[in-house]
């Protein structure tokens, strides 16, 4: 009987897994990473694009930046994907305020 081997919560035995099973779990991992970060994405831009329509027409443009805060968000999850955009804009966000002197600064 073959030894068991442990691959990320699952059992089974070396003659159960290919090396061609493996690239196939391998590549389905990805793909499931990559749906999830494009749903991650599309949640947090639908956000940002609720902002954009109800509350920034009441704040008006305070934003010192060009592109805007909420823009250079939007570009920033859709340039570096959910995780590090989303950091990268709340980054953003911290520097506009009134002492910063603003400009051209896009994602």
């Amino acid at each position: 009987m073959c030894p068991v081997v442990k691959t990320i919560g699952v059992i089974a035995t070396k003659a159960d897994h290919s090396a061609g099973d493996l690239s196939v779990f391998w590549q389905a991992l990805v793909k499931l990473k990559q749906g999830i970060e494009s749903l991650l994405s599309a949640v947090l831009i639908f956000c940002v694009r609720l902002y954009q329509i109800f509350l920034s027409p009441i704040f008006g443009r305070q934003c010192r930046f060009q592109p805007t805060c909420s823009h250079y968000f939007i570009g920033a999850v859709r340039k570096y994907g959910p995780f590090v955009g989303t950091w990268k804009g709340i980054w953003r966000i911290c520097r506009c305020h009134p002492f910063h002197p603003g400009g051209d600064d896009p994602p």
